[in-house]
């Protein structure tokens, strides 16, 4: 299951930067009942990743609203969080985040 800004996709695109060139950053984080676990820890690593990144930040409490109201109720599972720059371009360079056209 794939989501994107709050909403369910079918799939990821095959020009997403963070896939193409690692311009992103993720983590995986255990659930225990439902519940999200070292959400603090996990949240800091991952604003140090962005602010590297220089990615804009996110809203984290609402990320975690949402994320917790899709977790499922087992005993012990997991959710791999995904954030990415977006899709773009060719090229590492995060100027070049944009779609090109040749004329």
């Amino acid at each position: 299951m794939h989501w994107r800004d709050g909403r369910p996709v079918e799939r990821i695109s095959v020009s997403d930067r963070s896939f193409q060139y690692g311009d992103g950053c993720f983590t995986t984080i255990l659930t225990r009942d439902g519940k999200l676990q070292l959400w603090e820890q996990h949240v800091k690593r991952m604003e140090r990743a962005l602010e590297a990144l220089r990615i804009e930040p996110v809203e984290w409490h609402a990320l975690r609203e949402d994320i917790e109201s899709r977790a499922l109720p087992h005993p012990q599972a997991g959710i791999k969080l995904h954030v990415s720059r977006g899709e773009g371009g060719r090229g590492y360079s995060a100027k070049l985040n944009q779609v090109l056209s040749l004329r």
